[in-house]
């Protein structure tokens, strides 16, 4: 446990990225596990789809005052949040027996401690990073969400027909468990457990603005991961081709949100002006996408550029807040969080409506 711990705490960077990896992972597994828990659950489509909303409602509803919570009471709390709200997650899921409900509760609780995770790790990153290297830290944290979808394929793929989801989901709640025996701690806590919560102050007014930034950048981001292959199919794109535009993408997610955390380094500054340059690249890969009209080559340059830097804007717009904000870290990047979730629930029904 003590060499584990101290591991931990002496990469302060990984430690995010894992915080991040644990948090989101039994959304991803869900997913990978979609058609035979709507079978098993005996689940329609859009019950399946109103379970996975749970996630996201939760996540959104929680953020602001969990990240107060962590200011307050240090990064091991939220640790400790989000490997045991993982971990209790996976096993009501693993219980769930014949209605698409208790998956719904099980991802209920799994977006609570996704929220803890990702704030925890905000908080590493601005208390332990040295300014000069925050905005690749961010770029690799916030890569672990692909790399949980990343992850939960391969877990499926490898395990195959022969391990019942069920036996998945109890394994993952194992892991969790054994990592609430690591969960180290960074700087402690800003404040006494017994004062007031942090509040944001003069920052609301442009904190408010980087919340309904990130209800767009969520709302869009969310949309073309989900609807991609539906969208390029319906035009008449060969069902494998558009597979591996999503795959493409994924992968142009990854390198997007550290080559631009990278960037925003190398150049130093709050980041503002670099999260104006990604959101306009963001819309010139939806533009591309919305005149491809079955064009391989503009096809690839709008998921390339749509998938970099329209969901590559992870990478920089908590970079913003910690280097702007005068809020502890946890509380200010947990009010942006919201405006992010509020975008991941409404987005892709949104688009999906003006599509139908």
């Amino acid at each position: 446990n003590r060499a584990g711990r101290a591991w931990l705490q002496s990469h302060p960077i990984a430690t995010s990225v894992l915080y991040g990896t644990v948090a989101s992972f039994p959304l991803f597994l869900a997913g990978a596990y979609a058609v035979r828990l709507q079978n098993d659950l005996g689940a329609s489509k859009s019950q399946f789809g109103w379970a996975l909303a749970a996630y996201f409602a939760t996540a959104t509803l929680g953020s602001f005052q969990l990240g107060r919570q962590i200011d307050r009471r240090g990064t091991r709390f939220g640790g400790l949040v989000a490997a045991g709200g993982g971990s209790l997650a996976a096993l009501v899921a693993g219980a769930a027996t014949s209605h698409w409900l208790t998956l719904g509760l099980a991802l209920g609780i799994a977006g609570f401690s996704n929220t803890a995770g990702q704030l925890a790790g905000n908080r590493i990153l601005a208390s332990t990073v040295a300014t000069s290297r925050q905005g690749v830290g961010f770029g690799a944290k916030q890569s672990s969400v692909p790399l949980g979808s990343f992850l939960a394929g391969v877990v499926v793929a490898s395990l195959g027909g022969g391990v019942p989801w069920r036996a998945t989901f109890l394994g993952y709640a194992v892991v969790c468990a054994l990592f609430i025996a690591v969960v180290p701690e960074f700087g402690g806590a800003t404040q006494h457990s017994n004062d007031p919560p942090a509040r944001l102050g003069a920052d609301r007014p442009s904190l408010l603005a980087l919340a309904l930034g990130g209800a767009l950048f969520g709302s869009s981001g969310n949309a073309l991961s989900v609807l991609l292959v539906d969208a390029l199919e319906t035009d008449g794109i060969n069902p494998r081709l558009a597979a591996a535009a999503l795959a493409y993408g994924s992968l142009a997610a990854v390198i997007g949100r550290i080559g631009i955390g990278l960037f925003v380094d190398r150049r130093g500054g709050s980041g503002y002006r670099e999260l104006t340059v990604v959101a306009a690249l963001g819309a010139l890969g939806f533009a591309a996408l919305a005149v491809a009209d079955g064009s391989v080559v503009v096809l690839l340059i709008g998921v390339g550029l749509g998938f970099a830097a329209g969901w590559g804007w992870p990478a920089v717009i908590y970079l913003v807040v910690v280097r702007s904000s005068s809020a502890p870290p946890a509380t200010a990047t947990g009010f942006v969080l919201t405006g992010v979730f509020f975008g991941a629930i409404t987005g892709p029904p949104l688009f999906a409506t003006i599509a139908e």
